[in-house]
């Protein structure tokens, strides 16, 4: 019998059942993935969104800096001045208040729209000694080169629920324009090691640096340093005669994180930093056997009655980097060698990779543009035309007898020849005793030099200054009427050039009246042996302060040597200096396209005081204090590695010389050459910050137009 199976009743339409399944699943998987395809273009938008504001934003900062920049460069301060900067605000100055942020004034930034958007401007001046960053007064409570920027992008027409507004609040700065001596210390080495030995900075270091290769070697007792607290103090004649006297008071910061509800809670700042634009495949820094970045806590100056910035403002290492900036190329970690204002060491520096500024290169002089500052004998631009070249087609080349006459003590240019310039004034060439080696006694004892025992002279120079007027002035060394008045302010021995204040041809110049910085005399000494001739200075037995009045920029293209405590006019306790201020009132420049020694052989050696350029290596091996500015290919200080340095055998260890650095007045002539503008805008990092927002809560900063927080 044969058995017949039939489907079950319940198992009809489960086909039909499966396949409704099968299509309900792929429904809700469509569903989601068109879910999924919205919010990503949402999110895709808003993306988009974030980054458009941030681009308006950005332009809204960059047309702030480019307005703050027209006005510092054409001579308004910031801080002062008629020209309207804000609108609403109750106080004169700009219309701005220093209370809280105020719109920019529509004549002041007039069309703020851009791609799409539109920015706000908002500006806030800042009090004096309320931040920790040094300004420039601008004679009413308010810094003259600081000002916060608010800049608030907005993206038009988008839909409701996106985020359509940046906010970044920053400091803006304006600093010098890439400039031939700024202050501080510059070095660039081609080989690396820009900066190498046992060495005591206080003030600013920038690097140039190459990639592989350490560009900051510190060892031993060296250290950088942000105040003058190890500068010493007066000490009335004739017991000594003192440096901070001779230098402007530092200006005074609020230290970082404090609070300062006193005068007393402020301190002096030299606003130290360290930049290093290369290397970034390799430690930047090498610190060993102690060598300090900056200091812990205030610092006590001699006498106790005033107090420096223990901290570094910030060490800055790397070629550029888009903000914020959190990438740390320094090698240097935070530890007991180590102090830097909010502990931050991952702050790049901002910008293209900088080049060693060049004699040679483009420079604005006086407002003026050239093609060359100076073109020395040995450089590619020699012999250019008055209407590309600044300074030898002006100064008086003491090399042409025809540039100097009315000599007491000499005739022609030969004492200046022969005591400044290394030159036999007869023959016209060094004597044989300039073949030997700088550093040997015969040179030392034989070689051309103002030294003790260089007889009275005064010497009268004839060049074109800046204005391009035919000037005429004296140069005085030693004159019994200025000797007379400084032995009768108690100083024993005294020793002094004076440069005297440049007049129109043809009338009668004296050094009664001596040169100010602002109208300094410009010397050329050109050297037929460069690498041993130049300008010297040496000592003739023990060591004795020549004293300088008045102010000079000297270019040579030879060596260049100071090898005796060269000092600036007295300010205190002389008649004749009373009041006369290192860079403002007497400023010596000395650049030479060749090699510098500040102190190299000889000790004891308490001062050199002056703004130094070198295009070759600059070497101070002894314990001298060199107070100015220093910018150099390379630096080599006290006990430097010989190779390195070029020199063997290495010198004995122990010596460790200093630096102070000053930087120059505004009115000094110096600070005119600059390429481009005379300021730039740039940013001040530590106080750039994004101000958070949260979605339907309008913050508080918004509101009460104060600072959006800076809590990192």
């Amino acid at each position: 019998m044969t058995t017949r199976f039939e489907p079950a009743e319940n198992e009809r339409g489960s086909a039909l059942l499966m396949s409704l399944v099968l299509i309900f699943v792929m429904t809700v998987l469509g569903l989601v993935l068109f879910d999924l395809g919205v919010v990503e273009s949402r999110l895709v938008l808003n993306s988009q969104t974030d980054a458009r504001a941030m681009e308006i934003t950005q332009a809204g900062v960059e047309r702030a800096f480019q307005k703050l920049g027209d006005q510092i460069n054409a001579g308004d301060k910031w801080g002062s001045g008629t020209n309207a900067y804000c609108s609403g605000g109750t106080s004169s100055k700009h219309g701005c208040s220093e209370t809280q942020f105020h719109p920019a004034d529509s004549d002041f930034i007039p069309n703020l729209a851009f791609d799409g958007g539109t920015y706000a401007i908002e500006f806030k001046p800042v009090l004096i000694s309320t931040l920790p960053v040094p300004c420039q007064d601008s004679g009413n409570g308010l810094c003259a080169d600081l000002m916060f920027v608010r800049v608030t992008g907005t993206l038009s027409n988008m839909p409701p629920g996106y985020s359509r507004s940046r906010t970044i609040q920053l400091l803006a700065q304006a600093v010098p324009g890439t400039c031939l001596i700024c202050g501080g210390i510059t070095a660039s080495a081609a080989t690396g090691l820009p900066i190498n030995g046992n060495v005591k900075i206080a003030g600013s270091i920038q690097i140039t640096g190459i990639q592989g290769s350490t560009s900051l070697s510190l060892s031993g007792a060296s250290r950088q340093t942000n105040s003058y607290a190890a500068l010493d103090s007066h000490v009335p004649p004739p017991g000594g005669f003192g440096s901070l006297e001779r230098l402007p008071q530092l200006p005074l910061v609020c230290p970082f994180g404090r609070t300062c509800s006193a005068p007393s809670d402020r301190v002096e700042s030299l606003g130290a930093t360290l930049k290093v634009f290369r290397p970034t495949d390799t430690q930047a820094v090498s610190l060993v056997g102690g060598a300090n970045l900056g200091e812990n806590g205030d610092q006590s100056y001699p006498g106790g009655t005033r107090k420096g910035k223990g901290p570094l403002d910030g060490i800055f290492v790397a070629d550029g980097c888009t903000m914020p900036c959190t990438d740390n190329f320094s090698g240097v970690t935070l530890n007991s060698t180590t102090f830097v204002d909010d502990n931050n060491i991952t702050k790049p520096y901002q910008g293209a990779v900088g080049s060693f500024p060049q004699l040679t290169d483009p420079w604005r002089v006086f407002g003026v543009q050239y093609a060359h500052f100076a073109c020395v004998p040995g450089t590619s631009c020699f012999g250019a035309p008055s209407t590309s070249e600044f300074f030898v087609n002006r100064a008086a080349n003491v090399m042409v007898s025809s540039n100097c006459t009315n000599t007491v003590g000499g005739t022609g240019c030969g004492p200046i020849m022969e005591n400044l310039g290394s030159i036999n004034p007869v023959t016209g060439v060094p004597p044989p005793a300039c073949d030997s080696d700088p550093s040997s006694s015969d040179y030392i004892n034989n070689c051309p030099a103002l030294r003790d025992n260089t007889p009275y002279f005064e010497t009268q120079i004839f060049f074109t200054d800046q204005n391009n007027l035919p000037k005429t002035a004296k140069i005085c060394w030693n004159r019994p009427a200025l000797l007379a008045a400084l032995t009768a302010s108690g100083i024993t021995n005294p020793k002094a050039l004076e440069f005297g204040d440049p007049i129109a041809v043809g009338g009668t110049p004296t050094c009664d009246t001596p040169a100010p910085s602002s109208r300094p005399l410009l010397l050329y000494f050109q050297s037929s042996k460069p690498t041993r001739t130049g300008v010297n200075i040496q000592r003739n037995g023990g060591p004795t302060d020549y004293l300088f009045r008045g102010s000079a920029i000297v270019v040579t293209n030879g060596l260049a040597n100071i090898e005796e405590i060269w000092d600036s006019c007295l300010t205190t306790g002389v008649s004749v200096c009373q009041d006369h201020q290192f860079t403002r009132d007497s400023s010596f420049t000395l650049m030479t396209t060749g090699d510098m020694n500040l102190g190299k052989s000889a000790s004891n050696i308490d001062r050199i005081m002056g703004l130094f350029y070198a295009g070759g290596t600059v070497t101070s091996r002894k314990q001298t204090k060199t107070i100015g500015s220093i910018t150099g290919r390379q630096l080599c200080f006290g006990h430097a590695d010989p190779d390195a340095c070029g020199e063997d055998p290495s010198p004995p260890g122990g010596q460790v010389p200093s630096f102070f650095q000053v930087i120059p007045d505004a009115n000094n002539l110096v600070t005119t050459i600059t390429s481009g503008g005379q300021f730039t805008v740039v940013s001040y990092q530590r106080y750039w910050v994004e101000c958070k927002r949260t979605p339907g809560i309008t913050p508080a900063w918004e509101t009460s137009h104060e600072l959006c927080d800076y809590t990192r």
